[in-house]
């Protein structure tokens, strides 16, 4: 059950790239907020399994360069994934109304919500994996993603230099 868990959270970031394509800018302020709170939940319930039966453990079979990539959340990482899962959560919320502003750059808006999903999973997946290189991996992609939420506004110069 929990692999079937972790395995459908990891799988709504790219799907939901590829949705993004394909929704009306009118659609997409509200469907990242809705895929993020379906990837809140399957998160949050994992970490609710973990507070109730204890870690859990799986191991995915990886490749040639990876080797297997063990998952593993405990009590501590499920304390990690509920505290990153609300903030993400209330964000992507409180962002419909926000971001309304700029639905005239809707290219913009798009990557905006790719980066905040991306960000979102690849955070809890540095609270879980244990394995090296999946974990550099997963914290590039954070590190991209959480670059490209901060220069939102990169056509203005206060943006670039990180000050008003």
């Amino acid at each position: 059950m929990a692999e079937i868990l972790i395995l459908s959270f990891n799988l709504l970031a790219p799907i939901s790239i590829v949705l993004f394509a394909f929704v009306n800018l009118r659609h997409l302020s509200f469907a990242a907020p809705v895929i993020l709170t379906l990837q809140v939940f399957i998160a949050s319930w994992l970490a609710f399994i973990v507070f109730s039966d204890g870690s859990l453990e799986y191991s995915y079979a990886g490749s040639f360069i990876t080797g297997n990539i063990p998952i593993r959340i405990d009590y501590l990482s499920a304390w990690f994934i509920l505290t990153i899962s609300f903030t993400f959560l209330t964000g992507a919320w409180y962002g419909i109304q926000y971001m309304k502003q700029y639905r005239d750059q809707s290219g913009n808006l798009a990557l905006h919500a790719i980066a905040f999903i991306l960000a979102f999973t690849a955070l809890i997946d540095i609270c879980i994996v244990q394995n090296a290189i999946v974990f550099l991996v997963a914290w590039e992609i954070m590190a991209l993603s959480a670059f490209v939420l901060v220069i939102f506004e990169h056509y203005k110069k206060e943006t670039l230099r990180g000050r008003y």
